[in-house]
């Protein structure tokens, strides 16, 4: 089974994740690389906001890296939150488990992609299309919570809307530590090392924004 039937069944039939009672393993890669590539599509639609391949390919780059270090990092909170909760998953459920909700996840922004698209060519300010991708992450990870939670049970739907929204702050935070994503000044190193927490870097970009003309903007100019 290709990893794009594998990824049209996870969306049509998630149910299909289990068998028997257990969860179903064999197709754990297939979801994690079919949600991989629908990071990076998506990802090449928020790269057009600055134009230029650099652009395109920089947000490509970081983007799948964001999500997926977000949810890594956070694998041992969705131990923790369900077992207290009573889940008694094993390392292969958790595996299942978060590589199919990482696969909805980018199923849901493959979904939005256009939509994103569309603003991020059409619009001039980056303080607009920071907060509209934080939006369409935010819908994107809460619909896919549905989907643990009808793969867990109900009772297990307090615990994983609590990981949830650590996922959701672990990635605005690990945005900012991989910065710049979506506009890249000329000679800004690919990574910046300064130390700074989302909020700071979210007045920043809103700071930037408000203090350059419009049309400094349409040029490229830094931030």
């Amino acid at each position: 089974m290709t990893i794009f039937s594998t990824m049209n069944k996870l969306l049509k039939s998630p149910d299909a994740s289990i068998e028997n009672g257990r969860l179903r393993s064999a197709q754990s890669f297939e979801f994690l690389a079919g949600a991989i590539l629908c990071y990076a599509a998506y990802a090449a639609a928020a790269g057009t906001f600055q134009a230029g391949g650099a652009s395109i390919a920089l947000a490509i780059l970081k983007i799948p890296m964001i999500i997926i270090a977000s949810v890594a990092l956070c694998v041992p909170s969705f131990y923790v939150f369900t077992a207290v909760a009573g889940a008694d998953h094993s390392a292969r459920d958790m595996a299942t488990l978060l590589s199919a909700f990482c696969g909805i996840a980018g199923l849901l922004l493959l979904g939005l992609m256009p939509v994103t698209w569309v603003f991020s060519i059409s619009s001039r300010s980056l303080a607009f299309v920071v907060w509209m991708h934080i939006v369409v992450w935010l819908i994107a990870i809460v619909a896919a919570r549905h989907y643990l939670v009808r793969l867990t049970g109900s009772r297990f739907g307090l615990a994983i809307g609590c990981w949830i929204t650590i996922v959701f702050l672990v990635s605005l935070q690990m945005t900012t530590s991989l910065r710049p994503v979506l506009w890249r000044a000329p000679n800004q190193p690919l990574f910046t090392r300064a130390k700074m927490s989302f909020f700071e870097h979210i007045g920043e970009v809103w700071t930037w924004h408000e203090s350059k003309a419009t049309a400094q903007v349409v040029k490229g100019a830094p931030r």
